[in-house]
């Protein structure tokens, strides 16, 4: 609101009808004067120009001195000649002022000069007159222009015609103590327009008032960025503010760029509501500019762009998806058909000739006209470009769901990845075996039940640097089959294959680049050594089984040879030494007479014709998958009396070799029901193989004890060990064990494969332990064998 302060004496439209045409007679002023000499009033404001002398001069010059707190005005012509009160007015006066202003473009006046030509402005003056009676704020520099905070309108200010004040309609003490301000505001003189008043215009008055008024409540505006600083930090500001603006979408660059201009709007108004100006149309102006450059610029660059992307799209796939260069080009001119797709039309409508002839020779008319005179095309050149695109963009489209469509038919996992290492294809197989998507990190389908984190650190270094950039920690070893990946991935040769083992399963991985896409340009791809890679998965676990049961082949033809091998040696061995003892009797006994040399090569020819019967038969027993036996009935056996008879011929060998034979039985062991003949060869051959392996002086247990359902059959001998290594083997064929043999006596190796052979035709087990010098052989039987069933019973 105006400030109460002030007052104004205006010289209306009211006032010239009342008082005829202005200007006035000096009287009316001097009248004007004697009434507010009888009111008080504190400070009288004159912005009238009294340039020209008059006979009334002595008297208004009077009513001035009179008061002594009269303020006159001056103003310069449009040839810039000051105009100055006349000597007499203005000696009688307190002070002149200017009343220059300055106008923007828009016809607004913002602010006016302190001092113009040496001369204070109206409205200072008048502050400082009312400053003799009254405290007020202090002056700005004088140097500077007073930036006018407006208001409000003009008629809201407090004001009173002319005319009445002279009639002393206008009571006395409304003026007292109070600025006032006599000037014109009928209609055509010294228009003004006001942020308030544009239609109607005020008055100069009304700017003096306000400039008075700011003076009064200090509250003129302040210009916190004034002066070509701040035009200059606009200039830089605007490019990164382009920057900005540039990596944005268009609707976002529109809702920035409005955004800010609302925004500043705002901020300027709440400055003038804390009584600073701040510019206006100059930032909202550069940052309207900006952003039209912004978009000039990349719609540019976008033109370039499709142009340059649609003669590299069209030479790289144009032959990959069937395009014809002319199904490419846009198949109308200006929206008119071409000539062959209006035909074609036609035919596809059935249209009669008249019309197909109508059709046809409006477009043909187009097309001939348009390249004779090499008319534009009323599309822009972008949107056909883009139109172009898309077509092409159609056709791949179609290739790449046909490519998609075979690809989900095949039993081969494919995946395509970036130089990320993100998937942005994969069949539903692949996504099955990985459980993957498109978008996630093949890192995360491989590890870690495809891979170790290091190995597949250091398989993707070696594979596309791009997948991880950090130094790879080398593992030793990655599973069976796939070996020393550095050995693995050395060299640049393509595919590269790893078989790897998940869950019992085997799969082949092959890693291929992706070579077609680097044939466009770096502009569109931008690529630092391959595009991506495709991983094929395929699932070769039958195959590896294959593999697997061949290799197993092999190796088992391979012991099997070796095995005949050795078996030919060692029977060939075994038979040779005997006959050649053999022989060597013979002739020892055509050569000798002593009968007791004879009887003791006879008995020596017949130990070597046993040894060899034996071997013999134990070749046969081997040969067969079921040891050759007689059917025989189980009888029971009392096992004190028949462990006693069995080791009886042990006895007399043993105290030659310093050996002694310990039996153990308990007497109230049961009965066995058992085949005794094959159970006396099992144990036969146990208590031989200990005599024949025990040192002198050795002893020899020969065990029996019943557990539970089982009867137990040891034979313990001491001071032989046999090695941890060496007790797996020990019941295979031609098996025996080295350096054990202290008496030198030889041997098949087939003794304790037949013992092994022949417990398991009487259904009990045998095994062995060894160690501390003390080697034992348990067999274990049942009481009662469960009989098999009989063949009529079958």
């Amino acid at each position: 609101t105006w400030d109460q302060r002030i007052v104004v004496i205006a010289i209306d439209d009211p006032s010239l009808q009342k008082l005829g045409r202005y200007p006035w007679n000096r009287r009316r002023f001097t009248q004007l004067m004697q009434v507010l000499n009888q009111t008080e009033t504190s400070v009288v404001v004159f912005d009238v120009i009294f340039s020209e002398s008059a006979a009334e001069d002595i008297d208004f010059a009077r009513a001035i001195d009179k008061h002594g707190q009269v303020i006159l005005a001056k103003a310069v012509d449009f040839n810039g000649l000051p105009l100055q009160p006349v000597q007499q007015l203005q000696a009688a006066a307190l002070d002149v002022g200017h009343i220059f202003r300055l106008t923007d473009g828009d016809g607004v006046t913002r602010h006016i000069p302190l001092n113009f030509r040496g001369a204070p402005a109206l409205s200072a003056v008048t502050l400082q007159a009312y400053g003799f009676q009254h405290a007020i704020p202090p002056l700005p520099n004088m140097e500077t222009d007073l930036w006018l905070n407006w208001v409000n309108t003009a008629p809201k200010i407090q004001q009173y015609s002319f005319a009445d004040v002279l009639s002393g309609q206008i009571p006395p003490q409304v003026f007292q103590d109070k600025i006032v301000i006599v000037g014109v505001s009928a209609t055509g003189f010294d228009t003004l327009s006001t942020p308030f008043d544009r239609n109607p215009p005020a008055t100069g008055t009304y700017l003096h008032a306000t400039a008075i008024h700011n003076l009064l409540a200090n509250n003129q505006l302040q210009r916190p960025l004034s002066g070509q600083w701040f035009g200059l930090i606009l200039l830089l500001a605007m490019p990164g503010f382009g920057f900005g603006l540039s990596y944005l979408k268009v609707r976002w660059q529109v809702i920035f760029t409005v955004g800010s201009v609302l925004l500043w709007c705002v901020v300027v108004l709440l400055a003038i509501h804390a009584n600073a100006y701040l510019p206006t149309v100059l930032p909202i102006g550069l940052v309207v500019g900006t952003a039209t450059a912004v978009a000039i610029t990349e719609r540019l660059r976008m033109h370039d762009f499709l142009q340059l992307q649609l003669q590299q799209l069209s030479s790289t796939y144009l032959s990959e998806v069937n395009l014809e260069p002319s199904t490419i080009n846009s198949p109308t001119i200006d929206g008119e058909l071409m000539p062959d797709q209006a035909l074609t039309y036609s035919r596809r409508f059935a249209l009669p000739p008249i019309w197909r002839s109508r059709l046809l020779e409006p477009s043909r008319a187009v097309v001939q006209l348009k390249r004779h005179f090499h008319l534009p095309s009323s599309q822009p050149t972008s949107i056909q470009s883009l139109n172009q695109l898309m077509r092409i963009a159609a056709q791949l489209g179609r290739a790449q769901a046909t490519q998609q469509a075979i690809a989900q038919s095949l039993s081969v996992g494919i995946l395509a990845i970036d130089p990320q290492g993100l998937i942005w294809f994969c069949n539903d197989v692949a996504s099955q075996w990985l459980q993957v998507n498109i978008g996630d990190d093949l890192a995360t389908g491989l590890v870690p039940l495809w891979f170790d984190r290091s190995t597949w650190k250091h398989l993707s270094q070696r594979i596309m640097p791009q997948f991880d950039r950090a130094e790879p920690s080398l593992p030793s070893e990655l599973c069976d089959d796939l070996g020393d990946p550095r050995q693995l991935l050395e060299g640049d040769d393509w595919p590269h294959t790893i078989k790897v083992l998940v869950n019992d399963r085997w799969f082949l991985l092959s890693f291929s680049p992706l070579q077609e896409a680097a044939a466009l340009e770096p502009s569109i791809t931008s690529l630092e050594a391959m595009p991506g890679l495709v991983l094929l998965i395929e699932d070769i676990t039958s195959r590896k089984q294959i593999e697997t049961n061949l290799e197993r082949q092999v190796q088992e033809l391979q012991w099997l040879a070796q095995l005949k091998d050795e078996l030919i040696g060692r029977v060939s061995h075994e038979l040779r030494s005997p006959i050649t003892n053999m022989l060597m009797s013979i002739e020892l006994l055509r050569t000798t007479e002593n009968p007791e040399q004879r009887d003791n090569y006879l008995d020596l020819l017949e130990t070597e014709c046993l040894q060899e019967r034996n071997f013999i038969n134990d070749l046969l027993s081997l040969q067969s998958p079921v040891l050759v036996q007689p059917v025989r009935p189980l009888t029971w056996i009392r096992l004190d009396t028949w462990l006693e008879h069995l080791i009886a011929p042990f006895l007399a060998r043993a105290v030659t070799r310093q050996q002694t034979i310990t039996l153990e039985i308990n007497p109230d062991l049961p009965a066995l029901h058992a085949d005794e003949q094959v159970l006396e060869r099992i144990y036969q051959e146990l208590l031989t193989n200990a005599c024949k392996y025990s040192p002198a002086g050795a002893k020899i247990y020969c065990t029996a004890r019943q557990q539970g359902e089982m009867i137990q059959l040891a034979v313990r001998n001491l001071g032989v060990t046999i090695a941890p290594e060496e007790l797996p083997r020990i019941f295979e064929k031609f098996y025996r064990v080295p350096e054990s043999d202290p008496w030198k006596q030889g041997g098949t190796g087939l003794g304790l494969s037949i013992v092994d052979r022949l417990a398991k035709q009487i259904q009990a087990t045998i095994q062995v332990r060894s160690e501390a010098d003390v080697t034992e052989f348990q067999l274990k039987l049942p009481i009662e064998p469960q009989l098999p069933p009989s063949p009529s019973a079958s």
